[in-house]
């Protein structure tokens, strides 16, 4: 067999390797990934974390399943974020029984933190985000943002932005069964 032919049949087979692969590559059905993929928006499951609240104690979004959550981004320095706090409060006092709520400050200390919930009164639960990491894997760009996820740990809804008590309300109603 000469060099010519040798390189011909060698190049035949890879051509029809590569058709028969192809064929088999486009016939092929894609494989059911189970659980949607977390992601911190609407109609996604909401991604884990592990957080210490203002005593120590931690805090896991899954130890929540089952349980209506609504978290809210924000940090003392943040102008729309103090402004909606008399309203996180009010919700926090009418649906805390019903609702897992919980303030996630993002990048300050506890001291910082404690002392502004001291001197304002608020009772809600703040969450510490310290190295900013839950803030990270929840895509926050702006605060404040509220998130919303139901008692099968789906989001239901997303806002960045300031929100009123009866906007609060409303997403509230929406992830309460």
């Amino acid at each position: 067999m000469t060099a010519r032919r040798y390189y011909f049949l060698v190049a035949a087979v890879a051509v029809a390797l590569v058709v028969v692969v192809g064929f088999q590559l486009l016939g092929r059905q894609p494989e059911p990934s189970g659980d949607l993929e977390a992601k911190p928006f609407p109609g996604y499951p909401a991604p884990d974390f592990i957080l210490e609240d203002l005593d120590g104690n931690e805090v896991s979004l899954s130890s929540l399943r089952g349980k209506a959550v609504y978290l809210n981004f924000w940090a003392t320095w943040c102008t729309p974020c103090v402004k909606e706090m008399p309203s996180l409060q009010e919700v926090y006092d009418k649906y805390g029984d019903r609702v897992a709520i919980y303030a996630v400050n993002v990048g300050e200390s506890r001291a910082v933190v404690s002392e502004f919930l001291e001197e304002n009164g608020y009772t809600f639960t703040v969450l510490l985000d310290e190295d900013r990491v839950v803030a990270h894997r929840y895509q926050v760009r702006g605060i404040p943002t509220n998130i919303f996820i139901d008692s099968r740990g789906v989001v239901v809804e997303r806002v960045t932005g300031g929100m009123t008590t009866s906007q609060m309300e409303r997403a509230i109603e929406s992830v309460v069964e």
